[in-house]
């Protein structure tokens, strides 16, 4: 699963489309609209201080 930062699905799809494994026919894929927060990136960076080493 990935989540990409783009305009558009279009832009999505582009971005996919470039994988060698999409091209192969080894993965296919489906993209579907997701609205996050618009601070994801600023509280991503604290992430390392709050997992589990061992979950």
């Amino acid at each position: 699963m990935f989540i990409f930062n783009t305009k558009s699905k279009e832009e999505a799809e582009q971005w996919v489309k470039t994988d060698p494994a999409v091209q192969a026919g080894i993965f296919s894929y489906e993209i579907f609209p997701w609205y996050g927060s618009a601070a994801l990136p600023l509280y991503l960076k604290h992430h390392e201080e709050i997992t589990k080493e061992n979950p």
